[in-house]
């Protein structure tokens, strides 16, 4: 009877033997720090996320109009929110169009804060900390005073009118103001904020007189010196030089604690 050599297991070993400049931790750790933990980003690729900062959001929204790759916000609608993939109020939110695989996802994701959590809202040049229950801004050290803010839309003709924006809280200081134009024409109207009693003699500039372009180019920052509400005043826009036809112009005051 013959004999059956024995089967011989051939390990191949495919291995590359690396140089000392190419050795290295597994792909992320060096990233990663005591208060890191791992996650999958809105394209489902790696990123270590310190747990107490996120990524900046645009702003907050209870909407999801339109939206694009990546678009990040903070929810404040009331409750589960079967849209934003069931975020609940006060959770960030982030919009995937397409995942890591190439796959159509077209979907919302969502994050739940922690205490103390801080993000940093791009459309409102600030940073927000979650508080426990709900967002707090943070402005100038953390005044403890939530900014004004409103978005005005033009239709029309404004020329020489002022054009009210809002009426700030009596006694609070202004520290500064910050306005960003959208589409407003023709660009060369000329544009200037004031507070107003109704007496044009008594009108406190805030900003100086720019056209329409300035503000549609550039977030415009003006420093208002801490200048103090009175009684009667409101902030109002005061147009000259051609009417307003179309655009929208978005205001944010920040006060002095």
């Amino acid at each position: 009877m013959p004999v059956i050599p024995p089967v011989r297991t051939i390990l191949l070993n495919d291995h590359k033997d690396l140089a000392e400049g190419e050795l290295h931790y597994p792909k992320g750790y060096t990233l990663a720090g005591r208060e890191s933990y791992p996650i999958r980003n809105v394209h489902g690729e790696l990123d270590w996320q310190f747990k107490y900062y996120q990524e900046p959001v645009i702003g907050f929204t209870s909407v999801g109009s339109t939206v694009n790759d990546g678009d990040r916000y903070i929810f404040t609608g009331v409750g589960s929110s079967a849209e934003f993939g069931g975020a609940s109020t006060n959770d960030i939110v982030s919009y995937l169009t397409v995942d890591s695989y190439g796959q159509n996802y077209d979907s919302w994701d969502f994050i739940t804060p922690l205490a103390g959590t801080l993000v940093y809202a791009s459309s409102l040049d600030a940073f927000y900390y979650y508080d426990g229950s709900s967002w707090q801004s943070l402005v100038s050290g953390n005044t403890g005073k939530e900014p004004d803010s409103i978005t005005k839309t033009f239709a029309g003709s404004n020329i020489g009118t002022y054009i009210d924006l809002y009426t700030p809280t009596v006694g609070n200081e202004i520290e500064r103001i910050l306005f960003k134009g959208s589409s407003i024409t023709p660009t060369d109207a000329i544009i200037k904020v004031v507070l107003h009693d109704g007496t044009p003699a008594n009108d406190v500039d805030i900003t100086a007189e720019l056209f329409a372009a300035e503000f549609n180019d550039i977030l415009y920052n003006s420093g208002a010196n801490g200048q103090t509400v009175v009684s009667g005043f409101s902030l109002k826009l005061l147009v000259s030089g051609n009417d307003i036809d179309t655009g929208t112009l978005k205001v944010i005051s920040y006060y002095l604690p």
